[in-house]
This record gives C-alpha cells, structure tokens and sequence, in this order.
C-alpha cells in the first residue's frame, strides 16, 4: 500500500489542531491572576473588647501589599499597630511584617486568614514577626502593655524559644516566647501567632511583643479546577479540540478507503 500525502497532511492537521488549544490552554494556567482575600486581626485578649481587624476582598496581587494600614474595618479596643499582608505572584511567597513607616506596638496574638483558590500548598520559610530583637532601638524592649507606664518590664530580655507547631521547627528569639501555626486547605491559607504564658511567683501572665520582625512563606499555585479538568472555560480550546477530532476522524475514514482500495487491487 503506497503511502498518501494527503492522508498524512490531515493527520497532521488534526494533530496539531489538538495541540495548539491545549499548548494555549496551558500558558493562560500559567499566567492566571491570582485572586485574594485577606484578613489580618491582632489582639491583646488578656485586655481586649475586640481585636483590631484589617481586610480586603477580591484584590489581584500584584506588586507590593495588599494589605496595609489602610484596610482598617474595625477597632474596638482602640489599639494601635498593624500587618502588611504580600503576596508576591512572581515569587510565589507571602510576607507578613509591619511596615517600617507605620507604628510598631505589642500584641499577643495575630491572626492572618488569605482565601484563594489558586494557593496550594505552603512552606515556611522565616518566622520573626514576634521577634524584638528586630526592633529599632527607640522601639524595641518597652515590654508588654505597661512599657510605658507602671509595671512596665522596661525592656528585660527573656532568651526563649519559638515553636512552629505544624512546621516541626523551632528557633531561638531574643525576647519572649511564641508558637505559629500555619495551615492551607481548601483554598484557604491560616496563620496564627500567639504569645505564650509565663508564671511569676505563682501568678500567671500572657506575654505580649512588638510585631517588629517578618514571616516568610512560599506556596504552589494550583490552576483553576474547571479549566484544568475540562477546558470548558476556553471557548480556543473546545473549538480546537472540535476541529482537530474531525479533522483526524476524516483521517481516518481517507485511511480505511485506501485500505480497501489497496485490498481490491
């Protein structure tokens, strides 16, 4: 059976009909915004009528915050302070820090939610949002809530040790003690910070500590669940796939002809 030119142009037609939708399909995956929503809420519970709550919603990241300052939503307890909120699309990483231009102030716990369907998995990187040995000399070491006032510890250092509670790591920080749990399930990605307890001649107290320091995480992106499983959200690739499966089904039918056409003679 000679070989048919025309037969093998339509197969390769078809082929590469298949393929360029599909090839496409795969680079919008790649370069698809990502989507969040962010809310950060930092504490004195010992103390407190209320957290302090920053958020946004819907936002594109992109360069720089999505989340400062100026995502207040509610104060009722009248505290200072505050979290940036990065998340670097680029790089794939979330920073949490306070901003060097904004007030540093203590807290015992801090509490940053990010909802995203296109962040998967987290890794910790660096964990020293608690850390005051970070502080700027006219801001570290006030200690507690009463740093400024009686009762103030004045800045005493307390070698500890951090630990991250789902990461299985632990490092040495310069004031204070404080555990960090970090989750992602679901779309949604959930850090915790909280100061740890201490007893002092029999009475027990919750430390509090300036957010003078930054957490690093990484994350994998996980691509749209439609799009991945069924390219139905691309009008190029349904149509693609529709020429290139009638174009190699025409393929077919021109090489069964030859077939029978080869038999007969």
């Amino acid at each position: 059976m000679k070989s048919s030119p025309k037969l093998g142009a339509m197969v390769a037609v078809g082929a590469l009909a298949l393929a360029l939708p599909l090839a496409g399909s795969a680079a919008a995956v790649a370069d698809e915004p990502i989507v969040v929503s962010i809310r950060a809420a930092l504490d004195l519970p010992s103390n407190s009528k209320g957290a302090i709550v920053y958020e946004v919603t819907n936002v594109t990241a992109g360069e720089g915050p999505e989340l400062t300052e100026a995502n207040l939503v509610s104060n009722p307890s009248n505290w200072c302070g505050s979290v940036d909120v990065d998340v670097d699309p680029v790089s794939k990483s979330i920073f949490i820090y306070t901003n060097p231009e904004s007030q540093v102030c203590n807290f015992e716990t801090v509490s940053v939610t990010i909802t995203s369907a296109q962040i998967g998995t987290i890794t910790l990187a660096d964990d020293t949002l608690f850390d005051e040995s970070l502080c700027p000399d006219d801001e570290g070491g006030e200690g507690g809530e009463g740093g400024e006032g009686e009762g103030g510890e004045g800045g005493d250092e307390i070698p500890a040790t951090g630990e991250f509670t789902n990461g299985g790591f632990a490092a040495a920080v310069d004031n204070g003690t404080w555990t960090f749990d970090y989750t992602s399930e679901a779309g949604v990605v959930q850090l915790d910070w909280s100061m740890n307890s201490i007893t002092v001649e029999g009475e027990t107290f919750t430390e509090s500590a300036e957010t003078c320091g930054m957490t690093v995480l990484t994350f994998a992106t996980v691509a749209p669940a439609a799009l991945a499983a069924t390219g139905a959200e691309s009008p190029l690739l349904g149509i693609g796939v529709g020429a290139g499966a009638l174009l190699l089904g025409a393929a077919a039918v021109a090489a069964a002809t030859v077939g029978r056409r080869s038999a007969h003679n």
